[in-house]
């Protein structure tokens, strides 16, 4: 068969009688050996490129490339299909330099594969801890001694983060003291349980639950189905409990509280919180000037036959209403409010009626006095 590539040709040199149909046995003509040489020339430049189904496929010991960096030596080591063996994983563990007899800085500068790039299971370092495998298949940044399968260290914070054009993501370490799980640019960070979005941290700090918009500008927004609570509380006790409890500039102004039976909203009324305490004014006159009204409400028609207008009301008891600073916010009627002047307008009829009730009980006594005579 001609041998029209360097694969086929023979270890033992008697063997190789001709190079590509040329005839160069013993006592072929010199014209032959000539054109064979011209051959054997072709041969190798297929093999130094690859050509003709001739890949180089034996073992390499010693230097790749040339002595010296400067002189032919590689700077690519590509790999078509599988790069294995116990001397790949000898280089790998210890390299030279590729063009060198030793390390230096001028070693490789790219190793590529296109198919797969195998070899045991045994530990890769790179960088004396920087990437570490270990024989369990943990894989460590920054630490040689990895216990999960993938943790990354560092002296002061580690994290690890996904990024694309259009978002982020980012899991934190701090040495301060604190882990960080976020955002670094001005997107939201999302929570989803089986595929589907429960709650959102929108780039402004708002908590949203069930819903992506802080359309109600809240710092924590819920928006549930009628089926379910948007806040639940519960005591598993018998004694006070404090449900909720609400600060203004870190003095608490009140709270809602619950025993085993009955639940109690609580507005601060502490002593020590009030000065220039005195008896309060008659009521009468206020009480006279507040409009009961009946009415029906919008949303949903339902007829109410005792209540108050709030802009009405403010005109009497302003101390009773709630009037937001923007006029297209809802205005608010606090009816607790009013209970201390009513309180102080059945004080004062009660002494009414006790003026009139000893008055009546003097004149029956004159009338008695009268009718014995």
């Amino acid at each position: 068969m001609p041998k029209v590539k360097i694969s086929e040709y023979s270890a033992t040199a008697n063997s190789n009688t001709d190079v590509a149909s040329i005839n160069i046995d013993e006592g072929c003509a010199p014209s032959g050996i000539n054109n064979a040489i011209r051959a054997v020339m072709g041969h190798l430049k297929d093999f130094q490129v690859g050509t003709n189904g001739d890949s180089f496929n034996g073992p390499v010991n010693g230097t790749v490339g040339a002595t010296t960096a400067s002189t032919g030596a590689f700077t690519t080591l590509s790999a078509s299909s599988t790069v294995s063996g116990t001397g790949f994983s000898t280089y790998l563990a210890s390299p030279p330099a590729i063009g060198g007899t030793a390390a230096a800085a001028v070693s490789s500068t790219a190793l590529s594969y296109t198919t797969t790039l195998t070899g045991g299971t045994g530990i890769v370092n790179i960088g004396s801890g920087q990437i570490y495998k270990d024989a369990s298949g943990n894989v460590g940044i920054g630490t040689s001694s990895p216990t999960s399968k993938l943790q990354v260290n560092d002296a002061t914070s580690s994290s690890i983060a996904a990024t694309t054009p259009a978002s982020d993501v980012q899991i934190a370490a701090s040495s301060s003291g604190f882990g960080l799980v976020g955002t670094v640019g001005s997107y939201p960070l999302v929570l989803r349980t089986v595929g589907t979005e429960r709650a959102r941290i929108d780039s402004s700090g708002n908590l949203l639950v069930g819903t992506t918009s802080a359309t109600l500008n809240g710092q924590i927004t819920s928006q549930v189905a009628n089926t379910k609570y948007s806040v639940a509380s519960n005591q598993t006790g018998s004694t006070n409990f404090y449900h909720c409890v609400f600060y203004q500039n870190g003095t608490q102004v009140g709270s809602i509280t619950s025993t085993a039976s009955v639940t109690s909203y609580n507005v601060t009324s502490d002593k020590r919180l009030k000065e220039n305490i005195v008896d309060a004014d008659s009521a009468s006159t206020l009480i006279d000037s507040l409009q009961v009204r009946k009415y029906d409400w919008k949303a949903d028609g339902s007829h109410q036959r005792y209540g108050f207008i709030a802009q009405e009301l403010a005109t009497v008891a302003p101390e009773a209403v709630h009037q937001p600073v923007n006029p297209d916010d809802m205005m608010a009627v606090d009816y607790s409010k009013l209970v201390p002047m009513l309180v102080k307008e059945i004080q004062s009829l009660r002494q009414r009626c006790l003026a009139l009730e000893t008055i009546v009980d003097t004149q029956a006594a004159k009338i008695a006095a009268l009718e014995s005579k």
